[in-house]
């Protein structure tokens, strides 16, 4: 069964599809095993053939946020290992012409938005912040309410000086 259209495997020639069986390595995998894990170098690129891989990442808490899914013909890894840039790598994003411009804008706004902070670190104190609110009892909502209560409070007592 030939990869869906779009997919790297899709894009290679007969001559270029057999230049990667040549070279490559095929690993099989289970159910739950880690292919490829954050932090760790990148030495390799996988070419998915059969079945789906989840690509996830793990917040501070723990917490597992699914970022998408990926089945046969996709290609994964540090696409510095592709293009031989020497670089810290890429995270590689296959967009589809599936929805209009605007929408395919607002999704990849939403996906530098929220997805790439994970793997440039820019989500550690934002992430720690919500795991502290989220585990504070109350704590953190009990002091916003006295901050604000405080602030109309001032304000009031500002309005009544001047006037």
């Amino acid at each position: 069964m030939p990869p869906p259209a779009g997919e790297f495997l899709a894009l290679l020639n007969d001559a270029d599809r057999q230049d990667l069986e040549t070279i490559g390595r095929r690993q099989t995998a289970e159910r739950g095993d880690v292919l490829l894990a954050r932090g760790e170098v990148g030495d390799r690129v996988l070419v998915v053939e059969t079945g789906r891989v989840k690509v996830s990442v793990t917040t501070s808490s723990g917490r597992e946020v699914v970022l998408t899914f990926r089945g046969p013909g996709s290609l994964m890894g540090d696409q510095s290992l592709v293009d031989e840039s020497g670089g810290f790598g890429t995270f590689l994003l296959f967009g589809h012409d599936w929805a209009t411009p605007a929408a395919t804008k607002h999704s990849f706004d939403l996906f530098a938005q929220y997805v790439m902070p994970h793997f440039t670190g820019q989500l550690e104190r934002p992430a720690a912040s919500c795991d502290w609110v989220t585990g504070s009892g109350g704590e953190f909502v009990n002091r916003a309410i006295g901050a604000i209560t405080k602030a109309i409070t001032d304000y009031a007592d500002e309005q009544q000086a001047t006037s």
